[in-house]
């Protein structure tokens, strides 16, 4: 339980000027923290679904005490679907589970003890049926369709059964209602003329039916049967016992709403229409008339109330909200209370609650608490005249207060049935945050005005469609000045960026073109499953017929005029346009020279299927700009903090995605100029990563001096693992020379700082203790530190760790004999060993080749050569590996069986031809003295001149073989 965060307030229209707030990625790239706002049956309570980064809840808030109440907590492997609520105390929740969509009823009851009062409740599976509905009239009932899963089509049996009855399974005392008929796929129920309705599979005519009866009817009666592939048609509901409202455009060019005959299967008299607009949605009364109606205009949706209270109260919302959309989600008539919903170009979406006994509107939750407070910029909706006579509408959004002066014209996919929206949009947000301007078009094919004006842009892929952009720009520019112009689009909007830039070469300096179209005639045969006369139909429907004329609106054929600087991005496993598409687009322009660049996502489809791929593409998306532009970034010195870490977190997810390759291919060049752009604004984790880069010499001359200037920074920023990485560049002789004072300082600091890697950086104590200089040995601690982390070990992480520790300990550790074999009976009982000492009995050693077997399913062996020399080997092996070192048998006194162990520790060391270690390797090896044991270095980089020397150790230090490769 938590204080309620309702605040309740009278809104009003004051504006603080800001200085402008660069927004972070993470935020606007995110699920909503709070969704799913809903109103309790009985007016009492509002339920929304809240977020946080690994969890998932259901809270409730008491409308009347103000106090919320944490009812359901998911982990993050168990993803909330959907809710709603069965009665005044039941809620139906929908979760995945183990991959699959699970559905639970769970109880609400307000329990009050010892002065605090929490919600408690009980879960119940429902399995083998779903909820039909949820009994307006009757309480706590609900009907329900139970069916068998083993069988062949769901056998499904309609029962109405009280909540009680469904949580304990007692469908015996149940009403049954009936057994499905043949066909039936699902159930409905209508409470306004109290009528089932189902859909039926017609095997034979392939067609699916709506039907419906009188409850207790035995008949169906259909409703809907008709083909309606050439026009739109939506039931909306029952008019009268013989007529539906219908949304349809069957006889008419916008989508209308007609009444349609249920006996004759005819459309009868239109009892909605608009002149510009095609209707979205509609809604009746429980009399069947008509209550609302629904459509887009400007990009956002526009109700019309048809009821007088209805209209009055909608008409003071839009007073209130005028920047926005609000809209009237739920209601609860006994209590008065309503609630709102309130969304729009510059608003993420918030919750409202209006009570209608004192007329007060209070804010509940919002969407995105964290972008309520952000200065956002300015949209204006456009009416372009094209040139054949006809509008289009476009909608141009201008940043706030930070402006790079550049024109992003942004096509939008499709093209044919698909828009543009003018409500919150993360892309759009992000660019206009940027800087940048951005100019959408719903040119010619575009829905939502009107069949004839969709049907326009069938087949003008490159032509009238690109016109009709290029008519909204030229107007744009007529009353504002750029520095520069560049498309950028996704799908069809890729397809024309690109083909805008070669219309218009002097007009655009870049293009981003994502997940794009670029070979029109390898749409019609992309993949056998993709091809043949059926496919190339419904490809023909939005493309226009095939012919060699498409070559000529394909940019893959006309790559040669285009000179404007290209960003190609696509996903691998792209199904919709195809991978190929991207391809084969930047592999032409690649050979004829073209300034292109490409960022191909290895498991993205159509897009990405979380959030944190967009950040990416987005971030690199500005960047590109930026560069190809020569923008420059913007001064941290004039940032504030809150601008300086979104900007830094962007460079950093660029940054983390070429260094690890987690979503595209390692790119380390990329990596590091990202975590230097990002460590620049004050990044401690993009800090460390660039120190990295400068302790091992990639991308830069090795500069350990740099290295840890850079991870004291970082550790001066905050970020915990610096002072561990600090503690161990001190403690090892391989960077710099040891510094105890240092190693112990930072190491400590590890230690209070980071509880995150707390075991691990304990086991790093401990190997301090016993491996550092006179002043701060202690052969004690050190043993002392590796039992107690011995004895707590948990987690895989925790136990490489300690092994790992304890195996350089061992031969690294400043003993005396008495310490020494204390410790060395502690290592024998935590690696779990029966034999510490053992002859070392050197089988062979030298260089080794790989040969292949020539038997089935042998994988081969290695195979010791008569080379001696390091130099002439790899001058025999060339381009491939180098293989050396030995074949020993470690020989136990007395009998040695399978079943006793023995360790052993190879230490690699690799010298350049100066005598300068390099690098190095330990590993530690448990196993029987039965068989032979290996060690050998294998080396894909060898320069030449180095040298390798191999010492072996035994658990209680001893060195039993050594020997140096050159």
């Amino acid at each position: 339980m938590r204080a309620l965060f309702l605040l309740f307030f009278i809104l009003s229209s004051s504006f603080v000027a800001a200085k402008h707030e660069f927004v972070s990625s993470e935020k606007l790239y995110s699920n909503a923290i709070n969704a799913g706002g809903q109103l309790s049956p009985d007016g009492q309570y509002f339920s929304y679904i809240r977020r946080t980064n690994n969890e998932t809840y259901i809270e409730l808030a008491d409308l009347g005490g103000n106090i919320v109440y944490q009812i359901l907590k998911l982990s993050a492997d168990m993803p909330l679907q959907s809710y709603q609520w069965v009665s005044d105390d039941v809620l139906k929740i929908s979760i995945f589970l183990n991959g699959k969509l699970t559905s639970y009823l769970l109880t609400i009851e307000k329990i009050s003890k010892d002065g605090i009062t929490r919600i408690d409740g009980k879960t119940k599976q429902l399995k083998n049926g779903y909820i039909v509905d949820v009994l307006e009239n009757i309480p706590d009932t609900i009907m329900f369709s139970k069916y068998d899963p083993n069988s062949r089509q769901f056998e499904q049996e309609l029962y109405k059964i009280t909540l009680d009855q469904l949580f304990s399974d007692n469908f015996e005392n149940a009403e049954f209602i009936e057994e499905a008929d043949d066909g039936l796929m699902f159930y409905d129920f209508d409470n306004a003329t109290n009528r089932l309705l189902a859909v039926f599979y017609d095997e034979d005519e392939e067609t699916i039916l709506i039907k419906f009866k009188s409850l207790g009817a035995k008949k169906w009666k259909t409703a809907l049967s008709f083909d309606n592939g050439k026009f739109d048609f939506t039931a909306v509901g029952f008019i009268d016992d013989t007529h539906l409202a219908v949304l349809t455009n069957k006889t008419s060019d916008k989508i209308a709403l007609h009444s349609f005959d249920i006996k004759t299967q005819t459309l009868g008299s239109l009892l909605y229409q608009h002149q510009e607009y095609d209707l979205t949605d509609a809604t009746l009364t429980n009399t069947g008339e008509i209550e609302s109606v629904e459509y887009v205009k400007n990009g956002l949706p526009k109700k019309i109330w048809l009821n007088a209270r209805s209209t009055e109260l909608s008409q003071r919302f839009e007073v209130t909200f005028s920047e926005s959309v609000p809209r009237i989600i739920d209601r609860n008539i006994e209590t008065g209370r309503t609630i709102v919903y309130v969304a729009g170009p510059n608003e993420s979406g918030k919750y409202y609650l209006y009570e209608t006994k004192s007329d007060k509107l209070a804010l509940l939750v919002a969407n995105y608490p964290d972008l309520s407070e952000l200065h956002y910029p300015e949209h204006q909706v456009l009416t372009i005249k094209a040139d054949d006579g006809i509008n289009i509408e476009a909608y141009l959004t201008l940043p706030s207060d930070y402006s790079l002066n550049t024109l992003l014209v942004m096509p939008h996919g499709g093209p044919i049935g698909v828009r543009d929206y003018n409500f919150f949009e993360p892309n759009v947000q992000y660019l206009a945050n940027r800087g940048f301007t951005i100019l959408r078009v719903n040119f010619r094919g575009s829905e939502g005005f009107g069949k004839a004006f969709q049907n326009k842009g069938v087949g003008e892929f490159g032509k009238q469609i690109e016109a009709d952009i290029s008519a909204a720009v030229a107007q744009v520019l007529k009353t504002n000045q750029f520095d520069n112009v560049c498309a950028i689009g996704s799908s069809y909007g890729a397809y024309s960026s690109v083909s805008l830039a070669l219309r218009h070469p002097e007009l655009y300096k870049c293009v981003v073109a994502s997940y794009g179209i670029y070979d029109l005639p390898l749409l019609f045969n992309y993949s056998n499953f993709r091809s043949g006369e059926a496919f190339s139909k419904e490809v023909a429907k939005v493309v226009g017929e095939n012919s060699d004329e498409k070559k000529l609106v394909s940019p893959v054929y006309l790559a040669k005029s285009l000179n404007t600087p290209t960003l190609i991005i696509a996903g691998k496993n792209d199904e919709i346009a195809g991978f190929e598409q991207s391809n084969r687009m930047r592999f032409v322009l690649e050979k004829l020279k073209k300034p292109v660049d490409s960022l191909f996502y290895n498991t993205a489809g159509h897009g990405h299927s979380n959030w944190y791929g967009d950040r990416h593409e987005y971030a690199y998306i500005v960047s590109f700009l930026r560069q190809t532009l020569g923008l420059s970034l913007p001064n941290p010195a004039t940032l504030s903090d809150s601008s300086k870490q979104a900007l830094a977190y962007d460079y950093k997810v660029l940054g983390d995605v070429f260094d690890s390759g987690s979503l595209t291919s390692i790119d380390n060049k990329k990596a590091f100029n990202f975590y230097e752009t990002s460590s620049m604004y004050g990044s401690p984790e993009a800090t460390f990563n660039l120190a990295t880069y400068y302790q091992r010499g990639d991308q830069v001359e090795k500069d350990m001096q740099k290295a840890l200037e850079l991870y004291e920074k970082s550790a001066e920023m905050g970020n915990k693992s610096a002072f561990s990485r600090l503690a161990s560049i001190y403690t090892d002789d391989f960077y710099i020379k040891r510094n105890d004072e240092k190693a112990l300082k930072y190491r400590l600091k590890s230690l209070e700082d980071d509880e995150e890697n707390f075991n691990v950086n304990k086991h790093e104590l401990a190997f301090f203790y016993c491996s550092a200089s006179e002043e701060y040995r202690s052969a004690q601690k050190c043993e002392d530190e590796f039992r107690t982390q011995w004895e707590i070990i948990e987690t895989k992480s925790d136990k490489d760790s300690f092994y790992s520790t304890l195996r350089e300990a061992i031969f690294k550790g400043k003993f005396t004999p008495e310490e020494r074999e204390s410790f060395t009976q502690f290592a024998v009982k935590a690696i779990g060993l029966h034999h510490a000492e053992y002859e070392f009995e050197l089988l062979e050693e030298g260089i080794y080749e790989f040969e292949e077997s020539d038997r089935f399913s042998r994988s081969g062996e290695y195979v010791l050569t008569t080379e001696k020399s390091l130099s002439k080997a790899a001058a025999k092996a060339g381009k491939n590996k180098l293989y050396f070192g030995v074949r020993f048998t470690p020989d136990h006194p007395g009998f040695a069986s399978f079943g006793e162990y023995t360790y052993a520790i190879f230490h690699w060391e690799k010298f350049d031809a100066s005598g300068k270690l390099v690098d190095y390797s330990i590993r530690g090896s448990v196993d029987t003295a039965k068989g032979d044991w290996y060690s050998r270095f294998v080396e894909d980089d060898y320069v030449d001149g180095n040298e390798y020397k191999l010492t072996i150790y035994d658990v209680t230090g001893k060195v039993k073989y050594q020997n140096t490769f050159k």
